[in-house]
């Protein structure tokens, strides 16, 4: 059902009166909080540059170079590709 702004404007408190009533949130206090602001503490939610590398701080598939032609070598860019997955957890069940 499509929100329809100008009434829910209406029904909805003012900025101050907002701002009041998050003052004592449960911002990053527990896992379950209301809120969370943006760091890498354990409940804080993660920013857009986080990642599960060995908590490094480098992009997930940094140094991670793909080669060859994907017309001609399907197949390798592919096991090139889960070569990859694997170094990041996968595992690799694929059949030659």
């Amino acid at each position: 059902m499509p929100v329809d702004k100008e009434t829910t404007n209406l029904r909805s408190p003012d900025a101050e009166t907002v701002n009041e009533f998050h003052r004592f949130s449960d911002v990053d206090s527990r896992a379950e909080a209301q809120h969370h602001s943006i760091g890498a503490t354990h409940n804080q939610a993660a920013s857009g540059d986080h990642n599960h590398r060995d908590g490094n701080g480098r992009p997930l598939l940094d140094d991670v170079t793909f080669t060859l032609s994907r017309s001609a070598n399907t197949a390798a860019v592919l096991k090139q590709v889960i070569d990859a997955l694997v170094l990041l957890g996968a595992t690799d069940n694929t059949v030659p």
